[in-house]
């Protein structure tokens, strides 16, 4: 249903929690479309990605902080290097490295352990720009705290 806004408001986006209605903005904010809200269904991808999420989450807990430096360090040297890709964080950098890593040991993602890492050759810095896991950065060469 389109809707009209009181006191010149073109467009609207977002969620009225009492009326259960999400109105979202269409046609650079001249059109405002109601709908109910509907939840989406709770599917096994969804249970898949939060079981990695959270064990993402405790490897970099349990990961040393000298190599969360390190890897920070890297992440400000490639956002140099690239100025107009999206900006990386050192979080980031870690969840692309966890991936790779699960994807190189054939251990799936919920149960990989900082262990894993010593297979591929990842346990520094240095050593994931050595196994073109990370893209080689001249001046991170250095890099070598170890991820345990």
């Amino acid at each position: 249903m389109r809707v009209y806004m009181k006191k010149n408001i073109t467009a609207y986006s977002g969620k009225d929690k009492e009326e259960d209605v999400v109105y979202s903005s269409h046609n650079l904010g001249n059109v405002c479309i109601a709908k109910n809200y509907t939840k989406p269904k709770y599917t096994d991808q969804h249970e898949q990605f939060k079981k990695n999420a959270e064990n993402i989450r405790t490897l970099w807990v349990a990961a040393n902080s000298a190599f969360k430096n390190d890897l920070t360090i890297y992440a400000q040297i490639l956002n140099i290097n690239f100025p107009d890709k999206l900006k990386a964080t050192s979080y980031a950098l870690f969840v692309k490295i966890c991936y790779a890593a699960a994807k190189m040991s054939s251990n799936p993602l919920e149960s990989l352990s900082l262990n894993d890492f010593d297979g591929i050759g990842g346990t520094t810095i240095s050593g994931l720009m050595e196994n073109q896991i990370l893209p080689y950065l001249k001046g991170c060469d250095h890099l070598i705290s170890p991820i345990t």
